[in-house]
């Protein structure tokens, strides 16, 4: 009998799900914690971002990852490199995909991502005030 994680076994699995959204259960949510993952400083360690200067063979290793421990695989993911625009794609196809601010989809079984950048505190970078 399979069970689903609950919250404190999703955030050391390297996700969370947010709870504002448990009531469409067919609905798949994650949000990396950033944990669990295979890059070194500055990225450590489950960066996700494929537009970062990480090393791309461990990105791919973690994004393997991720999906993985959320039950798809990449091949089932449209993604894209937001351009701070206002424009649209509906997405139909697996792929990464340049030029858009967002995505939509009315494909069941396309998961669609998006990454968000925040940027460590100078206490994290060894910065000093």
């Amino acid at each position: 009998m399979s069970t689903e994680p609950t919250l404190t076994d999703t955030v050391t699995l390297g996700y969370r799900r947010p709870q504002q959204l448990a009531s469409f259960p067919d609905l798949l949510v994650a949000e990396s914690t950033r944990q669990g993952g295979r890059s070194t400083f500055p990225y450590s360690s489950m960066n996700l971002g494929l537009y970062s200067k990480d090393e791309p063979a461990v990105i791919q290793q973690n994004r393997d990852l991720f999906f993985e421990r959320l039950g798809i695989s990449e091949g089932q993911v449209a993604g894209l490199h937001q351009v701070h625009g206002t424009d649209v794609l509906l997405a139909e196809q697996a792929g990464q995909y340049k030029g858009f601010d967002a995505l939509i989809t009315q494909r069941t079984g396309l998961f669609l991502t998006c990454l968000l950048y925040t940027s460590p505190s100078p206490r994290d970078r060894g910065w000093s005030r």
